[in-house]
């Protein structure tokens, strides 16, 4: 028996994925990916916190407000060094008052930009308002990484069915119950998998094969089509640009719907799950 139990201390030990860093440990700055949590007062952003960390970090009430600002936590999952920054909620502009709580919906703002990932947490039993579409406008305009966390659903037979959200296709949408931790280990898992469709490398054999097959697919003419060639731009986020002679750019023989297809054949192909991408136009 003394064996087996330390046996079984050895393995749980060995398959612990998040850690805390030594204090005098350190990480250079680009290998730090930063995850903001993001949403309206009082939807449980603290409690999230505390679930992920497995320890009171942040001060949890149903009082709204009570995180003013900011809250840096970093943790190492599976060796990535990752800040989760607990940030304050948001309310309607008209509503909000002059002082501590306009500096911390500054500090929030600020902080979904230099983020590379927003946690977009919403109340199952709150329907979604202004802020939580401006929040995720916010997101998307800044080419950040989205998941929606919807909370509270231990509290809801059939969460799936009772929310509208914002329409932004390629983001997850995780339903967990902060307090009661459920769903919540699938939280980390996913912003890992997200950090690597945010620095996907596409070949350039590969992007010419995807091309061919959508322009057979999609009957596109062949005389347009044949002197363009699909190439990676940048990654994180992932943007390509379609080589194109100046002739067809000038005659506007490439449209918008073309590029929506091209994207949404990408992301059927390579996954980007969580991620925006961009397709342009260039000669």
């Amino acid at each position: 028996m003394g064996d087996l139990l330390d046996r079984t201390v050895d393995f749980l030990f060995n398959k612990s994925d998040l850690i805390k860093p030594e204090e005098d440990e350190n990480f250079d700055e680009k290998e730090i990916y930063k995850v903001a949590i993001i949403g309206r007062p009082n939807v449980g952003k603290s409690t999230l916190l505390n679930g992920l960390l497995g320890e009171e970090k942040a001060i949890v009430s149903s009082f709204p407000h009570t995180t003013r600002g900011p809250q840096d936590t970093l943790i190492l999952y599976k060796n990535q060094p990752v800040l989760l920054i607990d940030t304050a909620g948001i309310r309607q502009k008209r509503k909000i008052g002059p002082g501590i709580e306009k500096l911390g919906v500054l500090k929030t703002l600020e902080t979904i930009k230099k983020s590379d990932l927003a946690l977009l947490v919403v109340d199952i039993f709150q329907d979604v308002q202004h802020q939580d579409k401006a929040l995720a406008k916010i997101a998307l305009k800044n080419k950040k990484s989205l998941i929606f966390i919807i909370n509270k659903c231990d509290l809801e037979d059939n969460p799936e069915l009772k929310l509208a959200l914002p329409i932004i296709t390629w983001a997850p949408r995780l339903f967990i119950s902060a307090k009661q931790k459920k769903n919540i280990n699938q939280i980390l898992p996913l912003i890992k998998k997200i950090k690597e469709n945010q620095n996907r490398i596409i070949s350039q054999e590969n992007l010419n094969i995807f091309l061919k097959k959508v322009i057979l697919e999609k009957g596109w003419p062949d005389k347009i089509w044949e002197k363009i060639e699909l190439k990676q731009k940048k990654f994180n986020p992932p943007e390509f640009e379609l080589k194109t002679p100046k002739i067809f750019i000038r005659r506007k023989q490439i449209h918008q719907a073309q590029l929506n297809i091209i994207k949404k054949e990408m992301r059927r192909r390579w996954r980007f799950d969580g991620v925006p991408i961009e397709v342009s136009i260039s000669a």
